[in-house]
């Protein structure tokens, strides 16, 4: 972070998914969305069983993980490469909120 070049910024998590991606399929920009796609789609399934553990009904759930993951604003998360870092905290983030409303 002190280096010249450095953006400044610690994501440590962000960096790591960036140097696996690199390792396993290269600078290839096509592995760069596809993992954003998997990873919002993991986010939007955990989100599903967020919401059906909060309302208790499974269509409601199913209606509410929907219009999360169809909603305009998630566009940016998954069309570019750049944004790769919402994804994987959601993901760290959501099985607590789960795991919460279970105890």
């Amino acid at each position: 972070m002190t280096a010249h070049g450095s953006h400044k910024s610690y994501r440590p998590l962000t960096v790591l998914t960036y140097k696996l991606e690199n390792f396993l399929f290269g600078l290839d920009p096509v592995w760069f969305h596809a993992t954003n796609v998997v990873l919002h789609g993991v986010v939007c399934g955990l989100f599903t069983i967020l919401l059906g553990r909060i309302f208790s009904t499974v269509p409601l759930a199913l209606v509410g993980g929907l219009l999360f993951s169809a909603h305009p604003i998630h566009t940016e998360a998954v069309g570019f490469s750049l944004t790769h870092n919402l994804s994987p905290s959601l993901i760290l983030s959501l099985p607590n909120c789960v795991g919460e409303l279970c105890s």
